[in-house]
């Protein structure tokens, strides 16, 4: 009787350390994995932290591609060439903006503006920032003038004019403004060294497109697929 009663005393603390260690154990792995999880998120939080005001978000994402205004890229650009027509001008009614450097003009035609050149529409956003500039200088129903230069069309049968505003040279306009680049094709030269100056100014001012790099690949290139 005794020697049962000793063996169930012993059980019992047998059992009791047993106990103890299993929850020791238990612990332990509880702390471990506290500490691992801890570790995780610390490390993750580091690997997504940004520069202060480049976080990205629906909002900041949607502004981008929808909300951007490139008009307001070119807000201290000069808008007076000084310029006026040294030839003879021909009045028309815009119908329809083309694309970023072609209008369609009634009763004139399809007019290609010359002595400039615009990113192309597959260059976005840029190449659409073009479009919308030209279409603020020359609104869909607008009454403007076109002047010609030595030759009046293209190999793809456009006319190649200088249009004119409100009394204001819009080529030269979008070169100062800095939606163009100055391309020059003789004989078409004849404001070309006004066009050299704008386009110095624009890119001197970082303003229109030569503030957002828009012009690291020129339309040119971009036509020949260099870049």
């Amino acid at each position: 009787m005794k020697i049962a009663f000793r063996i169930l005393v012993l059980l019992v603390i047998a059992g009791f350390y047993f106990l103890e260690y299993r929850q020791d154990e238990t612990m332990t792995f509880i702390e471990d994995e506290v500490l691992s999880r801890t570790r995780g998120a610390h490390e993750q939080a580091e690997g997504e932290m940004v520069e202060p005001g480049f976080v990205d978000s629906p909002a900041d994402e949607e502004e981008s591609t929808t909300g951007w205004n490139p008009l307001s890229l070119s807000p201290g650009a000069a808008n007076n060439s000084g310029l006026s027509p040294s030839g003879p001008v021909v009045e028309c009614v815009v119908e329809r903006i083309i694309d970023e450097d072609t209008i369609h003009c009634e009763p004139v035609g399809r007019i290609r503006l010359i002595g400039m050149d615009t990113p192309e529409r597959g260059q976005k956003p840029f190449g659409p920032a073009a479009t919308a500039a030209l279409t603020e200088m020359t609104p869909v129903g607008g009454l403007i003038e076109v002047e010609f230069d030595v030759e009046r069309t293209d190999r793809y049968d456009r006319i190649l004019g200088y249009l004119w505003a409100d009394g204001e040279l819009v080529n030269w306009r979008l070169v100062r403004k800095g939606w163009a680049l100055i391309a020059t094709y003789p004989p078409n030269v004849r404001y070309t060294e006004y066009f050299l100056q704008a386009q110095q100014d624009a890119r001197a001012g970082g303003v229109g497109l030569w503030a957002v790099d828009g012009f690291d690949c020129e339309p040119s290139a971009f036509r020949r697929g260099e870049c």
